[in-house]
């Protein structure tokens, strides 16, 4: 994990190529989804999509359905493969709508992103009241979280 921070704080910090040394020792002691889709998308910042999408095959089938439609969707949304990535994360939406949100998903961000570009705003807004919600109610019962108190 330290070097799955390492790397993202040089992605933050905009030395892609840096970003992914860290990212590859990372990788080396964990096939992380997340290290993956953080890699993926740095990649993609320095115009390499194709590169990027061949990670998608990296992700260990082992990790949980959630993580893999979310990683996957995540890197498809960023190489700007648009309709793949809805469809991918509708999915994910559909099993999460069922249970409710987690205080951490944030799938449903990009999602409404997507569903707004196709003219479905009502939903999109509806997708994000409910996340904001999840998190705001978190935040009320005491989770500290990176993220949730930007909302």
């Amino acid at each position: 994990m330290p070097y799955q921070n390492i790397g993202w704080i040089f992605k933050i910090l905009g030395k892609q190529n840096e970003a992914n040394q860290w990212f590859d020792k990372s990788l080396d002691i964990s096939k992380n989804p997340v290290t993956y889709e953080l890699k993926a998308i740095s990649v993609i910042e320095l115009g390499k999509k194709s590169e990027a999408l061949k990670l998608l095959g990296n992700i260990s089938l082992q990790d949980s359905a959630e993580s893999i439609l979310r990683v996957a969707g995540s890197i498809l949304f960023y190489s700007g493969d648009y309709y793949p990535a809805f469809k991918v994360w509708n999915i994910s939406i559909r099993r999460n709508i069922k249970v409710g949100f987690d205080k951490y998903y944030s799938t449903p961000i990009n999602y409404a992103y997507l569903l707004k570009k196709k003219g479905d705003s009502l939903r999109a807004d509806s997708l994000l009241n409910a996340a904001v919600q999840v998190k705001i109610e978190a935040m009320s019962l005491g989770s500290e979280d990176y993220y949730l108190p930007l909302i």
